[in-house]
């Protein structure tokens, strides 16, 4: 018995590096990003996989002195598109402008693709230890994409940090990408993907934000994003988006910097207003650091 399980293993054994070599001899190559949560955003920025909100960017945390007005900046890739800088570098020299005579330190929370679940765990889990004075937050944009893998976000499992390894292991063997890639390509039901953030769930996570901020004395201002309206098919949801944290934020008494309609049709302030219609660039984000000011000193 054991004389047979051992030549059915051999044989096994044999297939496999059969297979493998004729997959590597065809130069057949697969790589599965998606298990890696990895990012590379304008070929600078890299993400890595996080237990609890799925990626994040490495070597990066506030380093505040003690008397400064500190303010940390909660987004998605708004703030770090543009060289991986955005409003938050501009905030120092916004608030000087405004009359405001103490020194400004600001760390840019923002991270690729985060939607306000993931901020809201960044705030929660990571952020908080760190007294900020105040908080922004801006989301709104990624939470009503479709959840990429079927899964809306405050819902999925990731995977354990063990499977992550023997993930990254595996993928060296051209079967195992083979067996993954058949996988991916099996056909899919033709029921829409959930949001990844539906509107109940974009709510609950906004309001505690808004308590958390709260809790700890924190000044919050929200800012709806703002985006190009050039009649694009998401731009109705992306209101409704809007529309949801103007209403929270006023059951809240939050302050809220609104620049939809000084954003809506002006090109000028987009980085790529042909193809991208969410990401600003420099002059876009200098009117918001200093709508930003402007809130935080009234």
């Amino acid at each position: 018995m054991k004389k047979r399980i051992m030549q059915s293993v051999i044989a096994v054994a044999v297939v496999l590096a059969l297979f493998e070599t004729g997959l590597r001899s065809a130069g057949f190559h697969a790589p599965a990003p998606v298990l890696d949560y990895r990012l590379r955003i304008s070929g600078e920025l890299h993400g890595e996989p996080d237990s609890n909100r799925f990626w994040k960017l490495p070597n990066r945390r506030p380093n505040f002195s003690g008397d400064a007005l500190k303010i940390i900046c909660l987004a998605d890739s708004v703030t770090v598109m543009d060289k991986g800088h955005g409003y938050p570098e501009l905030l120092p020299a916004a608030f000087e402008k405004a009359g405001y005579t103490r020194r400004v330190e600001v760390f840019n929370a923002g991270v690729p693709e985060y939607s306000v679940f993931q901020g809201r765990i960044y705030l929660q889990n990571e952020l908080i230890q760190y007294k900020p004075d105040i908080v922004t937050a801006q989301f709104g944009v990624n939470d009503h994409w479709r959840a990429p893998g079927g899964v809306s976000d405050p819902y999925v499992q990731m995977p354990s940090a063990k499977a992550m390894r023997m993930h990254r292991f595996l993928m060296n063997s051209r079967t195992y990408q083979a067996l993954r890639f058949a996988v991916m390509r099996a056909p899919r039901s033709a029921k829409p993907k959930p949001r990844r953030v539906d509107a109940r769930d974009y709510v609950e996570n906004l309001g505690q934000i808004i308590k958390l901020c709260a809790d700890n004395n924190i000044q919050l201002i929200l800012i709806l994003s703002p985006y190009l309206d050039i009649g694009q098919d998401w731009a109705p949801l992306h209101r409704r988006y809007i529309r949801l944290t103007q209403s929270i934020a006023g059951k809240n008494k939050t302050p809220v910097v609104d620049l939809i309609d000084r954003f809506r049709f002006d090109a000028s302030l987009f980085m790529e207003p042909e193809t991208d219609h969410i990401h600003f660039n420099n002059d876009g984000a200098k009117i918001i650091a200093e709508k930003i000011a402007e809130a935080a000193l009234n």
